[in-house]
């Protein structure tokens, strides 16, 4: 004999669940058609975000008890929270884009701080003397010093994020594929070696893309860095 499935019922503790259930009703059956169970969980995360901010900005002023108040009921809105590791695909690239950006930025960091020690101080001195305001010093004077630093790290930042794997396996695990997160480098290791392996002219089909599209972007930045460059 099959047994019985038992189904789970919410229960209701609180004096405001009832108005809650009916408000929720009423909402979903004017939702627009466009709006999928994806959106509403973005939704939520988006409220609990805004209310952790809140509270914590409380210590320097109650007032900001408001916007955890706001964030309260984006959460009520938006429903269950989020599984950023097998939850939906914009959870996970949100999961890599700020784990990727959290490994690459002390290098750039670095890159950048040594550029800006670099400027000679002349030309700030210069322009405080004509009483230039602080933006025209920086678009005038900061950014076209700094940029063969900034148009290096451009340049680096495309080839990092087309070469980018170890990140993602680091995240999501080896078999990328069933975790829909797999990335032009990770399809050459799996034709190579992987569960799908044996398949060498593939890999090197995509291998020869790769470095086409990296070549590509590489040239037009070094076309638009002949305006936009200072050396």
């Amino acid at each position: 004999m099959s047994e019985e499935k038992k189904q789970a019922t919410r229960i209701q503790t609180s004096i405001l669940n009832p108005y809650e259930k009916k408000a929720l009703v009423y909402m979903a059956e004017r939702m627009p058609s466009w709006v999928n169970s994806d959106m509403l969980t973005f939704v939520g995360f988006l409220g609990a975000l805004v209310m952790a901010t809140g509270y914590a900005l409380s210590n320097l002023n109650l007032h900001w008890l408001w916007l955890s108040c706001l964030g309260l009921l984006i959460n009520w809105f938006g429903g269950e929270t989020v599984d950023f590791i097998d939850g939906p695909y914009w959870a996970k690239m949100m999961v890599l884009c700020i784990y990727v950006i959290w490994i690459v930025m002390p290098f750039k960091i670095l890159i950048l701080t040594s550029a800006l020690a670099s400027v000679d101080q002349n030309y700030y001195n210069a322009a405080k003397v004509d009483g230039t305001r602080s933006w025209r010093i920086f678009w005038r004077i900061t950014l076209p010093m700094i940029s063969p630093t900034v148009f290096y790290l451009i340049i680096t930042g495309f080839i990092g994020a087309f070469k980018e794997y170890s990140d993602a396996v680091a995240l999501f695990g080896t078999d990328l594929n069933s975790a829909g997160m797999n990335t032009i480098v990770g399809y050459i290791y799996d034709m190579l070696y992987g569960n799908s392996g044996g398949y060498p002219s593939y890999a090197s089909a995509a291998a020869i893309i790769l470095f086409a599209i990296v070549l590509s972007i590489t040239c037009i930045n070094l076309l638009v860095s002949k305006k936009h460059v200072h050396y």
